[in-house]
């Protein structure tokens, strides 16, 4: 990872790749040597995998009235969220189409109070992917997992997909306080199981979904 080069390349960069990155790192990509903020105006595709963030005082944000990454399409970031703030979201409500975030209950609380993604903010966002942090203790984790993900989604989402467990009724539960929702047409709950009659009533919840993945779950008793 080269501060310098990036610094250097941060007007006709398209595409960013950083792996292995630690939080108190992310500040270079908002800043050159001399701290002046930087701006991509190019850059639509960024993936980030950082280590692990332990240490709240480790995340940066951007300064403030400045979106360092105006046309963003496509954000990911592993094995954590390293920002302190919304900036990743600054300024390309209206090119956002992809999301994924490895997120854990520090870093759900930082995008709530930002309301990064309150009222439907970003239009075009399609896909969402949300894992939960390993790391977690299962206490906090069992608590946010359906959450963090559902929480991400704006009013125009059309995929939603969770990598991890999360309940029947936790699912149930996040549904019915978040109308917009229904909007969704392809569902993966590639970590969940359902019984039948499970199944049945979370097709009636998303009167939408024209596609929904699961694991395989007990027979119902009653249907035998």
């Amino acid at each position: 990872f080269s501060p310098q080069l990036i610094a250097r390349s941060a007007p006709v960069l398209q595409y960013l790749t950083v792996s292995h990155l630690e939080s108190r790192d992310i500040k270079h990509l908002l800043y050159d040597e001399d701290g002046h903020p930087l701006t991509y105006p190019r850059l639509e595709n960024i993936s980030i995998r950082v280590m692990a963030v332990d240490d709240p005082t480790a995340r940066h944000k951007a300064a403030e009235n400045v979106a360092p990454f105006p046309v963003l399409r496509r954000f990911v970031s592993e094995k954590g969220y390293a920002f302190a703030d919304e900036t990743p979201f600054k300024g390309n409500s209206d090119t956002l189409d992809y999301l994924r975030v490895d997120i854990g209950s520090d870093a759900l609380d930082i995008l709530h109070k930002s309301e990064a993604f309150s009222n439907g903010r970003f239009s075009k966002l399609r896909r969402i992917v949300g894992h939960c942090l390993i790391n977690e203790r299962p206490p906090t984790c069992s608590d946010y997992r359906i959450k963090a993900a559902l929480s991400l989604t704006s009013p125009a989402t059309q995929i939603l997909s969770l990598g991890f467990c999360s309940s029947y009724q936790q699912i149930v539960s996040s549904i019915l306080t978040r109308s917009f929702l229904k909007n969704i047409r392809i569902l993966s709950l590639e970590n969940t199981s359902f019984t039948l009659s499970e199944l049945l009533n979370l097709v009636k919840l998303f009167p939408c979904v024209t596609d929904l993945a699961c694991l395989p779950g007990d027979i119902d008793p009653h249907l035998n």
